[in-house]
């Protein structure tokens, strides 16, 4: 485990000794820790917003305090903290089973009751950051083209 991410947990009151990483990607990680999952986000993630680090974990967690109140349910955030670079964002862990296609109906009822949320509407912390963020119309074909060129040094025959 990092050092920044070992100390940010301490800051949390969690036992960095205790998780288990269960995901991540480029300068974040995913940890398991006992009842809650801590995400790390480190200068340099693949920040589509622009708003960095800090901006981008202050934005999700504001967007979880707000979206229950448009009938969207999202695990509570225990904690979110700083250390001037990066930043801890822990939620309340959420069991969960197979994904059916009952879970993808439902997945995506969710979806659009997200794309129905008034920016307007939100609180101005929140709606703050969502202006400042890039918008994101083309992180879906970056992500394709970067998924396709991975696969193309894999396997060019894919």
């Amino acid at each position: 485990m990092r050092d920044d991410t070992r100390r940010l947990l301490e800051r949390a009151g969690l036992d960095p000794d205790g998780t288990a990483e269960i995901g991540g990607g480029s300068q974040t990680s995913v940890l398991r820790i006992g009842r809650v999952v801590a995400k790390h986000y480190r200068p340099g993630f693949d920040d589509w917003s622009g708003l960095g680090a800090i901006g981008t974990a202050a934005k999700v967690v504001g967007l979880a305090g707000a979206l229950p109140g448009y009938g969207v349910t999202v695990p509570s955030v225990i904690t979110h903290l700083d250390d001037g670079e990066g930043a801890l964002v822990v939620w309340e862990r959420v069991d969960s089973g197979r994904f059916t296609w009952e879970h993808r109906v439902d997945a995506a009822r969710v979806l659009r009751r997200l794309h129905n949320v008034g920016i307007a509407s939100l609180p101005a912390e929140v709606r703050g950051l969502v202006a400042r963020s890039r918008p994101n119309g083309s992180r879906i074909r970056w992500g394709v083209e970067e998924s396709a060129a991975a696969l193309d040094r894999i396997d060019p025959a894919w």
